[in-house]
């Protein structure tokens, strides 16, 4: 399965929850202070969250909410129930986060991830476009991606091609739109553009053990017997274990045979 960018599909597997208390705050506190203090206790949250420690979590969160019961606030508690596979409460702040700050597009791209991973594709890909169409939203080349990775899950290769190549035009140096450009160009039959979208990739990706074995079959249908030995060679010094080169061995050699 593919992995979503910003939150990711796969969520961490905890045990019961500690019965925990959350410190009652004083309304008299300036709303202005309660605001910093909610966005401070957020991060402090979601720090001790990605730390392991679910209960400060829990608790930093929770007082977040009463400090300021913000957008950011209701996103928190959203993923760190996502996390801590409390699915239903999850799609609960999920929607309150969205409600509180319906043109958020963070809040909808978020959503998106959860509505995918869900299998509710539809509603998942209507959250990744409205994050997308929010013109305030940084991350719409994410938004994009997400929405063409969530479009293979069903599957809707088509439609995945068309996103990823969104992903593209909005920010160019986009790896994973790249890569599944490259795989589902070679797929349709697009060898020339496959090649593209692999020389683009080159310059900006990580070299794989898959991508370099895509290379090879897209030089291979390409007639370049050059960059096939090339793609090889790498291949060799970085993967010499690999079912890929075991792959490439096997062809060469059929090649050669069959000459």
């Amino acid at each position: 399965m593919k992995q979503l960018s910003q939150w990711g599909l796969l969520l961490l597997a905890i045990g019961v929850l500690n019965a925990c208390t959350v410190k009652t705050i004083s309304h008299d506190m300036p709303q202005k202070n309660l605001q910093q203090a909610s966005s401070l206790n957020v991060k402090l949250g979601l720090s001790y969250l990605r730390q392991g420690d679910v209960v400060r979590a829990k608790q930093k969160l929770l007082l977040a909410q009463q400090q300021n019961a913000s957008a950011e606030a209701y996103r928190a508690l959203a993923y760190f129930y996502d996390k801590t596979n409390n699915l239903q409460l999850a799609n609960k702040y999920y929607q309150k986060a969205i409600t509180k700050a319906p043109e958020n597009g963070a809040g909808h791209n978020n959503y998106g991830v959860f509505l995918c991973r869900e299998k509710h594709y539809s509603d998942a890909e209507r959250q990744f476009l409205i994050a997308a169409n929010d013109e305030h939203y940084v991350n719409t080349a994410n938004a994009y991606e997400n929405a063409g990775l969530c479009a293979l899950l069903i599957p809707n290769e088509i439609k995945a091609t068309r996103y990823f190549e969104r992903a593209l035009q909005e920010n160019p140096n986009m790896p994973t739109s790249l890569q599944e450009l490259v795989r589902l160009s070679y797929i349709q039959g697009r060898y020339e553009q496959a090649n593209i979208y692999l020389q683009r990739y080159l310059k900006i990706g990580q070299l794989n053990a898959n991508t370099l074995w895509l290379g090879v079959q897209i030089a291979r249908k390409l007639q370049d017997g050059a960059a096939m030995q090339e793609y090889g060679a790498l291949l060799k010094i970085h993967f010499p274990q690999s079912t890929q080169f075991v792959q490439y061995q096997k062809l060469v050699e059929g090649d050669t045979d069959g000459r």
